[in-house]
């Protein structure tokens, strides 16, 4: 593996997971940020400022590890697009495909995502999408699957979660705390 591209949302996941790679390897490092607009939940704007703080935030730390971020706007029909994991994992090994040498995609997925969406079924449509276009990557890595959201948060600076956004129903500067995500990162849907 010559690069990490990390799939960057501004939310605690792939936040958390950039760290990660920032803090545990030399390899050099690249972001992808979808500025996902989709007719149910109207987030682009938040996520967007999230993932922009986050990346500032990380350059002051970690000056001249991340290569660079890409940024690219896509639209989801909730009705017919699937969710935005298989949008994220498809973009992602497009954009590897064109960078320098063997990429890999990173994903902030957690213990709860793979619970709520099955693992497996990410698994499968990923290797659906490896097989369907030539040149994507095959190899995704994802170091918090075996960790639970709560454990994640916690290895966050509490400076950098701050500037994180989860929440999936607000439109404004507020996230909701009611929405399934919030809910999540306050502990209260563990299991």
């Amino acid at each position: 593996m010559d690069n990490i591209l990390v799939m960057l949302s501004g939310g605690i996941d792939s936040t958390w997971v950039l760290l990660y790679y920032l803090k545990n390897t030399e390899i050099p490092i690249y972001t992808h940020h979808i500025i996902l607009r989709c007719d149910v939940e109207r987030r682009f704007h938040q996520e967007t400022k999230a993932t922009n703080s986050v990346l500032e935030w990380m350059n002051k730390e970690y000056p001249g590890r991340i290569v660079k971020n890409y940024n690219s706007n896509w639209w989801m029909n909730s009705n017919v697009s699937g969710k935005d994991i298989d949008l994220s994992l498809f973009i992602g090994a497009t954009v590897a495909s064109r960078l320098p040498g063997d990429t890999a995609v990173a994903t902030g997925r957690n213990l709860e995502d793979d619970g709520i969406d099955g693992a497996a079924a990410a698994n499968k449509v990923w290797k659906s999408f490896a097989e369907t276009y030539d040149g994507l990557v095959w190899e995704t890595l994802k170091p918090g699957k075996d960790l639970h959201k709560s454990e994640i948060i916690d290895q966050l600076p509490e400076d950098l979660l701050e500037l994180t956004w989860s929440c999936r129903s607000s439109s404004t500067d507020t996230q909701c705390g009611k929405c399934h995500a919030c809910l999540l990162n306050k502990g209260e849907l563990i299991k």
